[in-house]
């Protein structure tokens, strides 16, 4: 089973997903890129424009604002 396919449960769960049609679940899964991040890299910053929605599946993050963690 691939990275991608075993998050699809999860990703089925997450609010708003989870009020969608499964139709719209389907093609939104289809359309979806499953990310691994290394400890401490950066995923995004204030002021980024890159028309992405982020959903953290599994581990944690630090969010920072102005180098102060938030």
């Amino acid at each position: 089973m691939s990275e991608k396919a075993d998050h699809e449960g999860a990703f089925r769960e997450l609010v708003p997903v989870n009020r969608l049609a499964s139709e719209v679940i389907r093609r939104l899964w289809q359309a979806t890129t499953v990310k691994r991040y290394a400890a401490d890299q950066l995923i995004t910053a204030r002021g980024t424009s890159d028309d992405l929605i982020h959903y953290l599946i599994d581990g944690e993050i630090d969010l920072f604002d102005h180098s102060r963690m938030v």
